[in-house]
C-alpha cells in the first residue's frame, strides 16, 4: 500500500521535446491540450532545471503589472476539476492582448483556448478563461505557466502550483466536526500517526471520511473497521504483518454476514486485526 503522495515523481519531458523539434510537426496531446509548437529556446528550456517558483515570479513582477489568480489556487491531481484563469490588467489593455499557455515549457495555447471559454471584461479590465474539465495524472508533475502580454506592454509571467502534501506533517486536530469519538480513541490516533510519521490530522479526517470513527463499520463492499480495510488490501497488509490476528476465511463472506458475526462477538479485536483501532 502506498503513502498518500507516494505517486508525486518529477518525470523530465525529454522526450516529447525531441520529438517535436526533430518532426517540426504538431506534438502530442497534454491534459492542456495538443502542443502547437515549439521552438529550440523553448525545447531547452523544457529540460532545463526550474528554479523559480510562481511566487519569486510574481514578487519579481513591476508593481503594475497584470494580476493572474487560478481557479482552484493549485493544481488537482485526484479528480478531474473544472479550470479558471482570471487576468486583471489595470494598468493596460485587455482588448488586445499575447496569451500563451505552457505545459512542460511546451506551447499548448492553441488548443486550450480553443477548448475554453474565453470572457473579456472591459469595465473591469479583466480576462476570465475556464475550462470545463481539467484531469492532471497522479502519478508525476506538472508544469503549467502562463503568458500574458497587453497591447500597453504590461506583461506577467506566472506557474500554477502543485498541490501541497500534508501527509506526514505533524498536525494538531483542531475539531472533529459533528463527529464525537471517544477522548480515547483520539489519543489512539495521535500516538499512533506520530509513531508512523503520519499526520494525525489527516489520518482523523480519513477514519471519518471512512467510517466515521466506527471501529465494528463494515460496509457494501466487506472493507471493515476504522479506516476501511477491504479484503484486497488486507491480503497486502497481512504480509508485512503475518503475526497480527485474522478470523479464518472471514473474506469470504458476504458483508451482512460479516457484519452478523461482528455484532454476535464471534469476531471482535482480540481475532480480527481490522476490528483493532
Amino acid at each position: 500500500m502506498k503513502h498518500p503522495c507516494a505517486y508525486i515523481v518529477h518525470p523530465t519531458p525529454l522526450s516529447a521535446v525531441l520529438l517535436l523539434v526533430s518532426t517540426g510537426c504538431a506534438g502530442p496531446n497534454t491534459p492542456l491540450g495538443a502542443v502547437s509548437w515549439v521552438s529550440p529556446e523553448l525545447a531547452e528550456a523544457a529540460v532545463a532545471e526550474e528554479a523559480t517558483s510562481s511566487t519569486e515570479l510574481r514578487e519579481a513582477a513591476s508593481p503594475y503589472a497584470p494580476r493572474v489568480s487560478f481557479r482552484p489556487d493549485r493544481q488537482v491531481l485526484h479528480t478531474s476539476t473544472p479550470l479558471e484563469i482570471v487576468v486583471r490588467d489595470p494598468f493596460g489593455s485587455v482588448e488586445n492582448y499575447d496569451l500563451t499557455v505552457l505545459y512542460d515549457g511546451l506551447d499548448v495555447s492553441g488548443r486550450f483556448l480553443a477548448s475554453a471559454d474565453v470572457q473579456e471584461d472591459m469595465d473591469h479590465e479583466e480576462i476570465r478563461i475556464r475550462v470545463p474539465k481539467v484531469r492532471l495524472d497522479p502519478t508525476r508533475d506538472h508544469s503549467i505557466e502562463l503568458l500574458y502580454r497587453s497591447r500597453s506592454g504590461s506583461q506577467v509571467h506566472v506557474r500554477y502550483e502543485a498541490p501541497t502534501c500534508l501527509a506526514f506533517q505533524a498536525e494538531e486536530v483542531r475539531q472533529t466536526g459533528s463527529f464525537r469519538p471517544s477522548a480515547r480513541l483520539m489519543q489512539t490516533i495521535n500516538r499512533q500517526s506520530l509513531q508512523a510519521g503520519f499526520n494525525p490530522a489527516f489520518l482523523t479526517g480519513l477514519i471519518a471520511q471512512e467510517s466515521g470513527f466506527q471501529t465494528r463499520s463494515v460496509s457494501w463492499a466487506r472493507a471493515i473497521g476504522l479506516t476501511q480495510i477491504t479484503p484486497i488490501a488486507e491480503k497486502e497488509v497481512i504480509q508485512e504483518y503475518p503475526r497480527w490476528p485474522r478470523y479464518p476465511r472471514l473474506n469470504r463472506f458476504p458483508a451482512p454476514v460479516q457484519k452478523a458475526m461482528i455484532v454476535a462477538g464471534r469476531v471482535r479485536a482480540s481475532n480480527e486485526w481490522r476490528l483493532d483501532p
